[in-house]
């Protein structure tokens, strides 16, 4: 489902002719691969650790419902295959 934020970014990146995206971590990444196919522009997705590492960082998975980790994994994973490049800033 588009949000209208969604929406928008699509109207501005038509109207200012942008032809290149460079977003960084999970939130905007997410709302860039639900309008990726509909943006026909590449899109970089620059990261500051791998949400996996994060978690087992900060012991979210202690805390967390497992499902709602493997959902966030998951989306990640399906993230990371389809942005056109990926930067991965981390210390592992």
């Amino acid at each position: 489902t588009l949000l209208p934020s969604d929406k928008r970014r699509l109207k501005l990146t038509k109207a200012n002719d942008i032809d290149l995206i460079h977003c960084h971590q999970h939130v905007s990444a997410y709302r860039l691969f639900k309008i990726q196919k509909k943006l026909k522009i590449p899109i970089i997705f620059e990261i500051h650790g791998i949400l996996k590492l994060q978690q087992v960082d900060t012991k979210m998975l202690e805390k967390k419902n497992r499902y709602e980790v493997f959902k966030s994994l998951l989306t990640e994973k399906n993230m990371l295959r389809r942005m056109d490049s990926v930067f991965v800033r981390t210390q592992y």
